[in-house]
């Protein structure tokens, strides 16, 4: 099943988080980046935090693994969610997704 065929996950809820999602896997290609750019990134503790996460959440070929990503970034918000699902119904799950949803954006963009 290829990534266009997939079925709506529950994140899939927050419209343009697939959207976000894609975007951050293809801005997170570290050789895309000059070494000045990513001395830059060093200068700030958050950025630092962002950068560490990017290098332990790499897959096979070198692509971010955004789940990885929301685990590592967000992980309480990751949990909350992950529990919820588990004891409810994805329905009763909306805030659990939002506040995730924010928290990876907010990750990213720190």
């Amino acid at each position: 099943m290829s990534e266009k065929e997939r079925k709506p996950g529950l994140l899939d809820s927050d419209k343009d988080f697939p959207n976000f999602v894609g975007r951050m896997i293809h801005g997170a290609m570290l050789r895309d980046y000059s070494e000045e750019q990513l001395w830059q990134v060093l200068g700030k503790p958050s950025s630092r935090r962002r950068l560490a996460i990017l290098q332990q959440c790499r897959g096979k070929q070198g692509r971010l693994d955004a789940t990885c990503f929301c685990k590592e970034a967000c992980g309480d918000e990751y949990v909350a969610l992950a529990n919820c699902v588990r004891n409810g119904s994805a329905e009763s799950c909306q805030d659990y997704v939002s506040s995730l949803t924010g928290c990876v954006r907010d990750e990213w963009k720190a």
